[in-house]
């Protein structure tokens, strides 16, 4: 790898140690970056050579002014105005990329974009970032195929499909196959770390076959489509080890620790259940595993006032403060084993 440059004070030359300290300060700020690169040229190949923060692609005026960086990990394309499938597959060919984040690109890029981007890392994609509403099927599916990816980040909107559809009793099938996003995602072998901002209409299952999964983030919007389960069997269905479930020969998260839950969903027909919740927490095997829920919408039946609340399985069995409520149970215990 290239030497540092060599660095003068007052016709002084620095020593090593010295210029090396002043290298590190310049190379820990991508705005003093930008500002050493234009000083000569020996310096830009140096900074292009070895700066290694998050690449903030907005600061560029346009794809032309992005130098071929060798060292860094992580491109942060948000607010990009120029971001289009060819600069897509141009950042594909930074040597050392391994993350990305992207947000409100609208139809800038396509899924087939996405797709081509996905393939070109191959293994070196570690984590996508996908925090709009204008992920769609395609991309969902292209993502899903990254054979390393380990740390995945989406907001699910209308994905591209009808949004007039409720779940109300009267609008027939969803737009989407309710099983879409679990038929997509399980079987992600190398998935880590899943967070998932359910946005628009559709109702879509959660995934249930994730064997390297260790955390888990759920946030519901108030007019979304995400139906919550109910039942406390519903929740042991989820890790796949209810035996009435049709999950139960698939469903595997073994390592599955966290579950933070965020809920706002206020059609009652959906709503997030104490009875799932004891279920499901009830259904991890890891030992200090927990669900923590900071908010709870309207049509929960949990004591939102009372949040943020962490359910654990000691918890669950009477052995925690009962949990708060809007019903009057005769104890968490007792909620637990009762209609399931």
């Amino acid at each position: 790898m290239q030497d540092a440059p060599t660095l003068t004070a007052q016709d002084v030359r620095l020593c090593l140690d010295t210029a090396g300290s002043v290298w590190l300060q310049i190379l820990s700020s991508p705005a003093a970056s930008r500002s050493a690169a234009k000083v000569c040229v020996l310096w830009r190949r140096f900074l292009i050579a070895r700066f290694e923060q998050v690449l903030l692609l907005s600061s560029f005026p346009s794809l032309a002014c992005v130098p071929r960086f060798q060292s860094v990990h992580t491109v942060d394309v948000r607010g990009t105005p120029w971001l289009n499938d060819a600069a897509l597959q141009s950042l594909a060919l930074l040597p050392t990329l391994r993350h990305i984040k992207l947000a409100c690109v609208a139809h800038a890029i396509t899924s087939n974009g996405v797709d081509q981007f996905v393939r070109a890392l191959g293994p070196r994609l570690l984590t996508y970032e996908h925090t709009s509403d204008s992920l769609d099927l395609g991309m969902i599916r292209a993502v899903a195929r990254a054979p390393a990816l380990q740390t995945l980040s989406m907001s699910l909107g209308d994905c591209g499909r009808p949004t007039d559809w409720k779940y109300d009793g009267t609008h027939g099938d969803p737009p989407l196959p309710y099983t879409f996003l679990a038929d997509t995602l399980n079987g992600c072998i190398s998935l880590r770390h899943l967070t998932l901002d359910f946005i628009g209409p559709h109702p879509f299952q959660l995934p249930y076959h994730l064997p390297a999964l260790r955390t888990l983030s759920i946030t519901t919007r108030e007019n979304c489509g995400f139906i919550w389960p109910q039942k406390a069997f519903e929740g042991l269905a989820f890790m796949g080890i209810w035996p009435r479930s049709k999950e139960a020969a698939g469903g595997n998260t073994p390592l599955l620790e966290r579950i933070t839950i965020e809920d706002r969903v206020s059609n009652p027909r959906s709503g997030l259940s104490f009875r799932f919740l004891s279920g499901w927490v009830c259904g991890l095997t890891v030992d200090v595993a927990a669900i923590t829920l900071t908010h709870a919408g309207t049509a929960s039946n949990v004591d939102n006032d009372s949040l943020p609340w962490t359910f654990t399985v000691a918890g669950i069995c009477g052995l925690d403060p009962e949990f708060p409520t809007r019903h009057d149970y005769e104890g968490p215990l007792d909620d637990y084993m009762g209609d399931w």
